[in-house]
């Protein structure tokens, strides 16, 4: 059970109540709980407070072996941070067209502060 005070969106979304979010070991694995319990086998824990809020950061856990679909976000940035494991980024163009690949692994565990709010940055 997450010790963070949250709201629950659906079976997977949960967002954070505080405007500084920090996460701890027990918190990630209530979020690989969580991914284990429902159909898709995905959790996330959304630091911002709002999905209207211009930046929205958010700590995704994915179990073991997961596939998610190609997709864009367009007129949006992205940003991965790997707390454990690794995972395979496919970047293609318009058209299908494989551009390149990354391979991103973890090699540190770490404790981190998610700011859900800008100006607290």
């Amino acid at each position: 059970v997450m010790k963070l005070p949250t709201k629950r969106l659906n079976e997977e979304v949960l967002f954070t109540l505080d405007p500084v979010t920090g996460v701890n070991r027990a918190d990630v694995q209530s979020l690989k709980a969580l991914a284990s319990a429902n159909e898709r086998k995905t959790a996330r824990l959304c630091t911002h407070l709002s999905e209207q809020d211009q930046v929205q950061e958010m700590l995704i856990v994915h179990t073991k072996n997961s596939y998610i679909r190609p997709h864009r976000h367009p007129g949006k940035s992205i940003s991965y941070h790997i707390i454990e494991r690794s995972f395979l980024i496919y970047s293609v163009s318009t058209v299908q067209l494989l551009i390149r690949h990354y391979s991103l692994r973890c090699f540190l565990q770490l404790q981190f502060l998610c700011p859900s709010t800008p100006a607290l940055c």
